[in-house]
């Protein structure tokens, strides 16, 4: 009978939730009915009501199920009572969830909220796109790195991973309303792959081997593929100690990439989407011998030197049009074995780019990389450390696939000549850092234009290439009148709108990343 019992404890779990616990202690007082609640104090939240079966979870299904009643409602319109209290803090929005839809008490241990079944729950924000597309509006934090911790631990036995092996995500719509009015969309439960696994577990691996080394103030997200070292800190003044370095960290938490939680909210919200992943079934044994990079980078090698006509050839390709301004793309895509323009699932949730070069007789790249034009207004209220340029840099890795000429003349043909995946160092950052700085200055202060020559000319104190060697700033329009308004008129053309720029890598720059 013992089982008959364990399927009847189940059961009452599965539809017994906090909130009908709160509303039979109700019933049972009629004092609490008559009697109206006194108001709260600012900054605090309602007590809950909990059940002592809310500690003792039973299944991961149950803790779901639960989940899942919320998707559709606010926790005003689940629970009138958070109607009430200070609703400024995001925070808290997860705290609510855990003891009035959960009845668990707040956990800030290195323990999962579920400690009995190892799950842990998250909640985060959705924003609509420029598609109109739901979509992560930030990464999933999941602790702080502890830099002295984490040299004393291995992965799988490790605090990060005994609290967050197993994850419980609600994602609610983002908007202007207090949080306890933001609608919940998405409830489930997520377990990672067996290739996506590999691929955190080697991410938590190079977080810790930098540490190690003395290099935790060299962190960066852009190091590791969905896993990152996100920076924690109101400013650069939020710096630690680490050990086995003089030289002060930037705090850091783990996280999973804003990229990688756009790949949970795809397959949430479309179990059928069919992805052509890179690293099939077959490959995990690889990608855990010598990690993605190479997996990836392995596959280019052998045609190094190559005509990109016969590696077109000779990786089946046969439509390739040389002259089309995608050709080199197409290629390298082919040869990762990435059918036409098929989204790479493992780049877009890594947030990888791919950029492909072509070389000039003397080795320079013939072009600078641009980033997504900025918006003037934006940048000028922009601080460092959540400004887009700081973020792109920080999180992006890259993976440049350079072609150069077989001769020296100007219409020999191209030949692969290398892949590179790249991340910008802290130190160039740092460099990026005095040009995103100088940009804001002058865009704040309405000092754009330098001088206008006769034929309209203008000549402007952006930051150039031969300042600036990192980053620096150019047009990113078709047309000077494809522009954004200014937050401050400009004092020499007294222009309220200016032409869409953009920062770029420059190809100096570029020149000895590759060389």
């Amino acid at each position: 009978m013992a089982w008959l019992k364990s399927l009847f404890q189940w059961i009452t779990q599965l539809f017994r939730s906090p909130k009908r616990a709160h509303e039979e202690v109700i019933e049972s007082n009629p004092e609490t009915v008559t009697t109206a609640a006194p108001p709260l104090e600012e900054g605090s939240i309602p007590q809950p009501m909990t059940s002592p079966e809310a500690q003792d979870w039973l299944t991961m299904e149950s803790i779901v199920a639960i989940a899942k009643e919320l998707i559709g409602f606010t926790m005003a319109e689940k629970y009138p009572v958070l109607e009430s209290g200070n609703q400024s803090n995001k925070g808290l929005l997860g705290q609510l969830i855990e003891e009035y839809h959960f009845g668990l008490q707040i956990n800030n241990e290195a323990r999962p909220d579920f400690e009995s079944l190892g799950v842990e729950l998250k909640t985060s924000p959705l924003r609509r796109n420029s598609k109109d597309e739901l979509v992560a509006k930030e990464r999933i934090s999941l602790g702080m790195i502890d830099y002295f911790q984490i040299i004393q631990e291995r992965f799988h036995t490790s605090g990060f991973w005994r609290k967050n092996e197993h994850l419980l995500i609600i994602f609610y719509i983002h908007s202007a309303k207090p949080f306890v009015h933001r609608k919940i969309h998405l409830a489930d439960l997520w377990q990672f792959s067996k290739s996506d696994l590999i691929i955190i577990e080697q991410d938590w691996n190079f977080i810790r081997t930098k540490v190690e080394y003395g290099l935790a103030h060299e962190l960066s997200e852009g190091d590791t593929m969905y896993l990152g070292a996100a920076t924690k800190g109101a400013s650069k003044a939020s710096k630690r100690d680490q050990p086995n370095g003089s030289i002060r960290a930037m705090s850091r938490a783990y996280s999973l990439k804003t990229s990688y939680v756009n790949r949970i909210i795809r397959a949430w919200m479309d179990p059928s989407i069919e992805e052509t992943a890179l690293i099939g079934d077959s490959d995990t044994d690889q990608l855990e011998s010598v990690g993605f990079d190479e997996v990836i980078l392995e596959r280019f090698r052998p045609f190094y030197g190559w005509e990109i006509q016969n590696i077109a050839e000779a990786v089946g390709v046969d439509d390739l049009n040389l002259k089309s301004k995608g050709v080199l793309a197409s290629v390298a895509r082919a040869i990762m074995g990435v059918p036409g323009k098929a989204e790479i699932p493992e780049f877009e949730a890594a947030g990888v780019m791919m950029k492909t070069i072509r070389l000039k007789p003397n080795g320079t790249p013939q072009e600078s990389i641009s980033f997504p034009a900025f918006k003037f207004k934006e940048l000028a209220k922009e601080k460092w450390l959540d400004s887009k340029l700081y973020t792109l840099l920080d999180s992006s890795r890259f993976l440049f696939v350079v072609f150069d000429r077989a001769t020296d003349e100007n219409d020999s043909p191209l030949v692969l000549k290398l892949a590179k995946f790249w991340t910008m160092p802290q130190d160039d950052i740092a460099h990026a850092h005095d040009s995103w700085k100088h940009t804001k200055a002058i865009v704040r202060e309405g000092n754009i234009v330098q001088s206008v020559n006769d034929k309209g000319v203008r000549k402007t104190n952006f930051p150039g290439s031969r300042e600036f060697e990192v980053v620096h700033v150019r047009p990113h329009a078709t047309t000077v009148d494809d522009t954004y308004p200014l937050p401050t008129p400009d004092r020499v053309t007294g222009q309220t709108e200016y032409t869409k720029q953009s920062f770029w890598l420059g190809n100096q720059y570029l020149k000895q990343i590759i060389s």
